[in-house]
């Protein structure tokens, strides 16, 4: 059995052009899709074929019906720099 690698990934029309982002558990046939067209949609609109970036995501899991589960890290604080404090209830806003 194949074991799937999620993968996030960025597409692009051409040098400053139209770009558009995905996720997918099979990056390859993903990216040969975009690029020869296959699928109809946004990216076949814009001639969004040019791999431009991808990034493995090693801390995802999978269901039985292959949908993507994220995980409970929180990757805000890596991006960002910053950290959000747990103890601000954002559930009802004051009044």
């Amino acid at each position: 059995m194949l074991v799937k690698q999620p993968a996030i990934y960025i597409m692009a029309s051409g040098r400053n052009g139209t770009i558009y982002t995905g996720v997918t558990s099979d990056l390859i046939k993903r990216v040969y899709e975009h690029k020869y067209m296959h699928v109809p949609g946004f990216t076949q609109k814009h001639r969004c074929k040019y791999p431009v970036y991808y990034e493995l995501i090693e801390d995802a899991y999978f269901d039985a019906s292959g949908s993507l589960i994220p995980s409970d890290v929180d990757h805000y604080s890596e991006v960002s720099g910053s950290v959000i404090p747990n103890d601000v209830d954002h559930s009802q806003p004051k009044i």
